[in-house]
């Protein structure tokens, strides 16, 4: 066997790890939505929040299961918030954000939808603070520039 042929056979080999690993990350990500939509549309958002955050842990570039769970949260979110149940809301923009940052590398992958959260998570983290005593008085444009600045 030639040196030629053994650095095919060896970048033959390192050519299926990589597909065998991008299959199972895209398989989990994708039974991870689809375990999370079956939570939400049964309307038990914590444990949809749980495989909709599994799944975007299973990032890969251009995955739609990440993607749409990113939004499912997000809808999750924005009904909580709508409801006055900012419980849920926090743990739901929480989800995506560290989910992202947790995904990163040499790159944050989508970096619009961590500046859409923190922007909701600060908002709501000011208007939780706005009954104790040390924040009688402030704005809440200035509460909430402060959640942000912690948040960053």
């Amino acid at each position: 066997m030639t040196t030629v042929s053994k650095v095919l056979i060896g970048v033959g080999v390192f050519i299926l790890f990589l597909l065998l690993v991008f299959a199972k990350v895209a398989i989990n990500a994708h039974k991870e939505y689809q375990e999370g939509d079956k939570f939400f549309r049964a309307k038990d958002y914590t444990q949809a929040i749980i495989h909709f955050n599994r799944a975007i842990h299973w990032y890969s570039p251009g995955s739609k299961s990440v993607t749409n769970s990113i939004q499912a949260l997000w809808e999750i979110g924005t009904q909580a918030e709508n409801r006055g149940d900012s419980d849920l809301a926090l743990e739901a923009f929480q989800s995506i954000a560290s989910s992202l940052y947790s995904a990163r590398s040499f790159y944050t992958p989508h970096q619009e939808w961590i500046v859409k959260c923190n922007d909701r998570i600060a908002a709501i983290r000011a208007k939780q603070v706005e009954s104790r005593p040390q924040y009688k008085g402030t704005p809440f444009e200035k509460r909430k520039e402060e959640a942000l600045k912690i948040l960053k």
